[in-house]
């Protein structure tokens, strides 16, 4: 239709049949965008947005579509609320959003921002990298303590180290149990011995990985693999 040059209005008229269609609507923003007819363009986002409540990868599509169109009119504020709401509805932080949303906010307004997103994005996956970003040390600790195994703690081993050592050695000891209550293994085993010994490397805690390990020995007497690893590791340490 757009190549036999037909009138907006007739468009319209085609496509009202077929107005349920994600893809006809989204075809039709397209066009109205490229006429520039961004008024219209963002009604029919909007409208977008209700008729596909059910389905939430659109929506995110339509808010993208919308954060897009409110930057380039210029319209700061329902640009930000946009990029508000598309990390809150979004399952995973986009810390792409995270730089566009602090880029365009005053320090002050950040800081509001930022305190309230701290809160809504908690249960977000990869908000620890927001934490580090914004250098929330008790916030990505928080993060670390709460996550269950060691991935967590692995990755943010150097910097917690420095900021929490007594809290990641508690977190350590803690796991390291845990994951000795399976029997499984050698490989396994292998991975116990080699977070005991990163444990190790944490100021002051000598004594706690050498009780860790005698605990392990005493409980699992017959666990003859386990036993071999823990004394060539204490030979190590």
């Amino acid at each position: 239709m757009r190549l036999l040059n037909y009138s907006k209005q007739k468009i319209r008229q085609h496509i009202e049949g077929d107005w349920e269609s994600p893809t006809v609507r989204t075809q039709y923003v397209n066009y109205l965008l490229e006429k520039k007819l961004y008024e219209e363009a963002e009604e029919v986002l909007k409208e977008s947005i209700t008729l596909d409540s059910n389905l939430p990868h659109l929506i995110l599509l339509h808010r993208y579509s919308l954060k897009n169109l409110y930057h380039k009119l210029g319209r700061k504020e329902e640009y930000i609320h946009q990029m508000k709401r598309l990390l809150i509805e979004n399952e995973t932080v986009d810390m792409t959003l995270i730089h566009q949303l602090k880029k365009n906010c005053a320090p002050m307004e950040w800081e509001n921002i930022q305190e309230q997103l701290f809160k809504d994005l908690s249960n977000h996956a990869g908000v620890s990298l927001l934490y580090l970003q914004e250098k929330r040390y008790d916030l990505l600790l928080d993060y670390v303590l709460e996550t269950p195994g060691l991935t967590g703690a692995n990755r943010y081993f150097d910097l917690l180290k420095e900021q929490t050592p007594e809290a990641l050695l508690q977190k350590y000891e803690y796991e390291l149990r845990k994951m000795a209550r399976t029997t499984t293994s050698r490989p396994h085993y292998q991975k116990i011995a080699l977070y005991i010994e990163k444990m190790a490397t944490l100021p002051n805690s000598m004594i706690s990985v050498h009780l860790l390990i005698k605990e392990l020995k005493e409980k699992y007497t017959r666990r003859k693999s386990l036993i071999q690893i823990l004394e060539q590791l204490e030979k190590r340490i």
